[in-house]
């Protein structure tokens, strides 16, 4: 029977999903971090840490960093514990802290920026969390935002099953209180919230027969990134199980396809807090 109310994160909190977020780390941090600059940054705020697959990575790109990580689930900030311990850092450079952004007192200590990857999607107001994050930022410190265009999502040749699912999964996304183009209005967001000096880029992924071991890559990750929201999609009764096996057996078709395309564009925004 399906559930009637849908949960609040799309991907849920299982070991296997807090596993993914690892691998997705791995495979997006790269292109993430070409455009986000801490260089001049000695103490950064990561709002919706997860299980700290950013905070470990902008440990390893800026030695000497100190990074705090916020995130309202203490499933999640339990396990960024465990992973910052495994990764070997001092436990000097990095703080959790669990609590919605908008509740959490201003810090004495303010931060030279703020980052949130991949976290306003899941967020039913994204210009009150933005308004938030201003307290925690120094003036003329920058906030950094990576965000989800999932209408930008294709792929060659077309397949309906892929083409029904992401459509499904979107939906959900809303059902869920989120926003799966949310990163087409982070200027907008950010003016509003009364931010300046605020710059975006479109960040396209485009992988054809040119670049077959990074379009191979990708689609093993996207597959991934749908079937973490299967279960709770298969819960609400929004597809199937033989709809999801088809899905996965058209995305090994296509990763075998030597003609086939992957496309699909991001969004990142700064801005500057006055």
């Amino acid at each position: 029977m399906a559930s009637n109310k849908p949960p609040e994160y799309i991907h849920g909190f299982t070991a296997e999903e807090q596993v993914r977020l690892i691998y997705q780390n791995q495979v997006l941090s790269p292109m993430i971090y070409a455009h986000t600059d801490l260089t001049k940054c000695k103490r950064v705020l990561e709002i919706g840490c997860g299980v700290g697959a950013q905070m470990i990575e902008i440990l390893k790109l800026y030695p000497g960093i100190h990074v705090t990580g916020l995130d309202i689930s203490e499933i999640q900030i339990a396990k960024a514990k465990e992973n910052l311990a495994a990764s070997g850092f001092d436990e000097a450079q990095y703080d959790l802290w669990l609590g919605e952004p908008e509740a959490i007192p201003e810090p004495a200590k303010k931060f030279d920026a703020v980052i949130l990857v991949w976290v306003l999607e899941h967020v039913p107001d994204p210009g009150k969390l933005l308004e938030a994050c201003k307290k925690y930022l120094k003036t003329h410190a920058r906030i950094h935002l990576t965000e989800v265009y999932n209408r930008s999502f294709d792929l060659y040749p077309s397949r309906p099953s892929i083409r029904n699912f992401w459509e499904k999964m979107n939906d959900f996304q809303t059902q869920c209180g989120g926003q799966g183009n949310i990163g087409l209005q982070l200027g907008n967001l950010l003016k509003d919230a009364g931010y300046r000096n605020i710059r975006t880029i479109s960040c396209p992924l485009f992988f054809d027969k040119t670049k077959t071991q990074q379009r191979g890559r990708f689609m093993e990750y996207w597959t991934s990134l749908m079937k973490s929201c299967t279960e709770n999609m298969i819960k609400q009764g929004m597809i199937t199980r033989e709809e999801w096996s088809q899905v996965e057996k058209d995305m090994l078709e296509l990763s075998k396809n030597p003609d086939t395309i992957f496309y699909y564009s991001w969004i990142q925004a700064s801005a500057v807090k006055l």
